[in-house]
């Protein structure tokens, strides 16, 4: 069975939100063509990273 998530789990740490404020003056600076290819870059991670998740909650189950 899985725990019990509460809303704070959902929110981002004061480190988090601190780097998201850096790399929002970072990414000023960075060409567009850039930007959309480390986008397409992050969003196949994450892709990989719930298939991941999922294989795992699978073989725990």
């Amino acid at each position: 069975m899985l725990p019990e998530l509460k809303p704070q789990d959902f929110e981002l740490t004061l480190e988090q939100r601190f780097l998201i404020s850096r790399y929002t003056e970072e990414i000023k600076e960075i060409p567009l063509e850039m930007l959309q290819a480390s986008f397409l870059e992050v969003a196949c991670i994450l892709m990989i990273k719930d298939n991941l998740i999922r294989a795992l909650m699978r073989k725990a189950g």
